[in-house]
């Protein structure tokens, strides 16, 4: 799947005795948002009058689960990985549950997987987790869950590692390991309100180049190991035709390879000899957000967001941006129970007056000036679309036949190397469905 939510501030590393700003600067990733469906089971039935009328719960048994295949072709590439050509596309979810009264058990599972022919940039996706809920009365429920995910991109081409061709070699450096905590509470504190607070920690390890030397080159292919920890709180209230919601999320990043820099240089000092490094990076994001939900038709619903990010590089502030994230999804039926499903999300960020800027040499070809502007900038604009519908088979009423389409556009002033560092790209694939 293409990077499309990853928006990264970057520069590039060619050894140990390039400039410290030199560097890949690592983003952090967000996940795809997903409302949980709360669903309510029925107990054991009562017992007879002569019969133990003592309760005797049951474990109750649920299996969920989908498979999908399809093929398709991408364009562009993913952020500064360029690529284009066909494609094919697995995917797979499988929820195993238990339930007993209040307590519900479960093993989520899903897998995703990309085989790209023309160009390297075939990923993989897997995630694992045993998860434990309880339901203490019809207000108050809590959750937590252990889970292990893990994302493959094997081969991919770097723009980092020039080749005396003119070519570029290739990378598995953006494939990492991710191991996650998470605790959730959700409490109704009225009629059509409720208040859910999460906490997740992740510690995602990454595979490191041959070429990285944390002695030698510890700036050149730094990987992007770290953990977070983030909290987030959200209000609910729920009416007839409308939904509206009011939260905010707090996370902290903090990394173990990566170096903070400099104000407006980004230097890190990480070269051997000389002055001792900078700290290592840490940042710091605040994401206060609206959001309704509102019914057009009975069969058309749209869902309005609005977010604002505050992302802080505690050190000196290289990495600091201020940045407006509206977006707006739809949903319709159809006759035929055909559904259809569109997003578009804008991002527009500005950083900081510590941010990439001139330094004493504006003419200094190691540091080039922004490409407009006094300021790093950058726009992002995110439109998916994607449509279901079911085949009447008699002798199997699971499947469906399934079409996705992204695009992603990125623009920014930043400019270094002969990298292109905005992109256009897209992804577009048909393909079956089977649900259970």
């Amino acid at each position: 799947m293409l990077r499309l939510g990853l928006a990264t501030a970057l520069v590039a590393a060619m050894g140990a005795t390039a400039p410290a700003w030199a560097q890949q600067d690592p983003e952090p990733e967000t996940e795809t948002e997903q409302e949980e469906i709360i669903t309510t089971y029925e107990v054991a039935p009562q017992a007879k009058e002569d019969e133990d009328i003592s309760p005797k719960p049951q474990w109750d048994t649920l299996l969920v689960g989908r498979v999908s295949a399809g093929a398709g072709a991408l364009g562009g590439g993913d952020t500064i990985n360029p690529g284009a050509g066909a494609m094919s596309v697995v995917g797979a979810d499988l929820t195993p549950k238990l339930l007993r009264g209040g307590l519900e058990l479960s093993a989520p599972l899903t897998y995703n997987y990309r085989q790209t022919f023309a160009t390297s940039l075939t990923d993989m996706h897997g995630k694992g987790g045993a998860k434990v809920l309880y339901r203490f009365n019809r207000r108050v429920r809590a959750s937590a869950e252990l889970g292990l995910a893990a994302t493959w991109k094997p081969d991919w081409v770097d723009p980092f590692q020039p080749l005396m061709d003119g070519g570029f070699g290739t990378t598995d450096r953006y494939s990492h390991w991710d191991r996650r905590a998470s605790v959730d509470v959700d409490v109704r504190p009225a009629r059509h309100q409720r208040v859910h607070v999460g906490y997740d920690y992740v510690l995602s390890v990454y595979k490191h180049d041959p070429q990285f030397d944390p002695i030698y080159q510890p700036l050149h292919l730094t990987p992007w190991d770290r953990d977070m920890h983030r909290l987030d709180a959200e209000w609910r209230v729920r009416r007839v035709f409308t939904t509206f919601r009011v939260g905010v999320e707090l996370a902290r990043w903090q990394y173990f390879f990566t170096f903070a820099g400099d104000a407006k240089t980004g230097i890190t000092h990480t070269s051997t000899g000389g002055e001792p490094p900078n700290p290592l990076l840490e940042l710091r994001s605040l994401k206060p957000r609206i959001e309704s939900n509102f019914a057009v038709t009975d069969r058309v619903a749209l869902r309005a967001r609005y977010e604002l990010e505050v992302m802080q590089d505690p050190f000196q502030g290289y990495l600091s941006y201020t940045g407006q994230h509206p977006s707006l999804t739809m949903s319709a039926q159809l006759p035929h129970m055909i559904e259809l499903g569109a997003r578009a999300d804008y991002y527009h960020r500005n950083y900081g007056r510590n941010s990439y800027n001139y330094i004493e040499d504006p003419m200094d070809p190691t540091h080039p000036p922004l490409a407009y502007g006094d300021r790093r900038v950058e726009d992002r604009v995110y439109v998916t679309a994607d449509a279901r519908m079911p085949l009447s088979l008699k002798w199997s009423p699971h499947w469906a036949v399934l079409a996705e389409a992204r695009i992603g556009s990125r623009r920014t002033n930043y400019t270094y190397g002969d990298i292109e560092w905005g992109y256009f790209n897209w992804l577009a694939w048909t393909g079956a469905e089977y649900r259970y």
